[in-house]
């Protein structure tokens, strides 16, 4: 391998999979830089560093938080005027629906290789606007229903396995649903009413594999946005099935829209979660930065 092309290697250091994948690689290792999270966010100080160091590749291993804890540091030096280096993952959480974007086997291997090769595809980063400063998500951000459950999953105790914590955060959540009112403009559109969730999406699915915007594609330059309105959440739930198989739900109280980008008219913001992380009831607006990540996958 070329020494003068630098890589770094950030991985969740809660993950076994991705601890146990570098034992494997011992070879592969010490020719990386590899960098282990010890606490929340570290994943974002980590990649902040390894971007002002001149990091030609930075490889995120682990679940959909930690990419979402690295792709925090690639739009804030965006936002800085910063040169991006190459960006790719290895998929080690419960979920991991950003990968199902991608028809990939994930080698670290071949990803390195094709970075070398200079083999990427742009894909867009979808952008959060709050008040202080912006968050950034890679796949899926929602108001409401699934900001519950994301909130219930961080709350969780971590003595239970990923798999039962977000079952167990998704029935509560379902059981304690509310609707709500809300006025969005959606490019030129107004669009106000009551609803049980508002979907922003740059990928396809999110909560481990229900496909909700089966027409997204990450490098469209367009957010899917769905809202589920005046829908009771037996419908929801009856509507899941189809939901899984990457089918649109066919109820009067859900539409669908295709954007540049969303402004939130009322206030105040309802609750959100992007890419799996609770964020809060801070969010006004939601829109894509085209083509801002170049991914290798």
């Amino acid at each position: 391998m070329e020494t003068d092309f630098k890589l770094a290697l950030i991985v969740n250091g809660r993950s076994k999979k991705g601890l146990r994948l570098l034992d494997e690689l011992p070879e592969l290792a010490a020719k990386i830089q590899v960098f282990r999270t010890e606490y929340s966010r570290h994943a974002t100080e980590l990649a902040s560093i390894a971007i002002e160091s001149g990091f030609q590749l930075i490889i995120a291993m682990g679940g959909d938080g930690t990419l979402s804890e690295v792709i925090q540091a690639f739009g804030m030096a965006h936002h800085n005027g910063l040169k991006l280096p190459l960006f790719s993952f290895i998929p080690c959480g419960s979920a991991n629906d950003f990968a199902r974007n991608f028809k990939s086997n994930f080698s670290i291997r071949e990803l390195i290789q094709k970075a070398k090769d200079g083999q990427f595809q742009s894909v867009d980063l979808g952008q959060l606007k709050i008040v202080k400063k912006n968050r950034y998500f890679l796949n899926i951000a929602d108001y409401g229903f699934g900001a519950d459950v994301a909130r219930r999953v961080n709350e969780s105790p971590s003595r239970f396995g990923s798999d039962v914590t977000f079952l167990d955060a998704a029935t509560r959540a379902f059981m304690r649903a509310k609707k709500f009112s809300i006025e969005l403009k959606i490019d030129d559109l107004i669009w106000s009413g009551n609803a049980l969730a508002v979907i922003f999406a740059n990928g396809r699915s999110f909560g481990s594999g229900l496909i909700i915007s089966p027409f997204a594609h990450v490098s469209s330059s367009y957010l899917n946005v769905i809202i589920i309105g005046e829908v009771s959440m037996l419908d929801y739930a009856r509507n899941l099935p189809r939901v899984k198989l990457g089918k649109t739900i066919k109820h009067p109280g859900v539409h669908y829209f295709k954007a540049k980008s969303v402004e939130l008219l009322s206030s105040p913001p309802p609750i959100m979660e992007a890419d799996g992380e609770f964020v809060g009831n801070q969010v006004y607006g939601v829109s894509l930065i085209p083509s801002a990540i170049r991914l290798v996958v």
